[in-house]
């Protein structure tokens, strides 16, 4: 039987009485097969280092729904087979189990943007680029009458920006200014 494992001959149709064929019976009997569903595993393999537990669906169960993964910095693009192609389950999409399987998380790492607010001074173009990526210090804008006093990370200049690694969200920077002395 597709999906079951045969677990021997009963004498009653509750399956409680075993049949045990030592010598013909003097007498026509019936006998019931019982059978038990087998079990089948979906392997999560993050490959992130989160752990999900292995699910056990019975055959021809439905998997009605996936982990949705986040980790900070990338952006999870679904489950795949060992072979590449993706494992999807929608609403319309109920996939039935009749094996064990095994799914991998595929990942992308996540892009960022850095926007400039020169408050006045010359236009600096917005730097995109994936998290963790090393990021250089743009050309400092200009403005006339003032010196740039460098980046911040809000409007009141409180908190200084230092370019290093592109962090895991977007911001916006703002330039701060010093009016030069002596000028009108």
């Amino acid at each position: 039987r597709l999906g079951y494992t045969f677990k021997g001959w009963y004498t009653n149709e509750a399956l409680t009485n075993a049949f045990n064929l030592t010598n013909m019976p003097a007498n026509n009997i019936t006998l019931y097969a019982k059978w038990e569903i087998n079990s089948f595993k979906v392997v999560f393999r993050t490959n992130i280092g989160i752990v999900i537990e292995d699910r056990i669906y019975d055959f021809n169960e439905f998997i009605e729904s996936l982990p949705v993964l986040e980790e900070y910095g990338n952006t999870f693009l679904g489950w795949y087979l060992p072979n590449g192609e993706k494992f999807e389950v929608t609403t319309n999409n109920s996939y039935r189990i009749t094996s064990d399987i095994v799914l991998n998380a595929r990942w992308q790492k996540a892009s960022f943007t850095i926007s400039f607010e020169s408050n006045g001074g010359t236009d600096v173009e917005d730097i995109t680029k994936e998290f963790n990526a090393l990021v250089n210090e743009p050309v400092n804008p200009t403005k006339e009458n003032y010196n740039f006093a460098g980046w911040f990370m809000d409007k009141e200049f409180t908190q200084n920006y230092y370019f290093s690694r592109m962090s895991g969200e977007n911001i916006t920077l703002y330039a701060k200014w010093v009016r030069v002395t002596g000028i009108n």
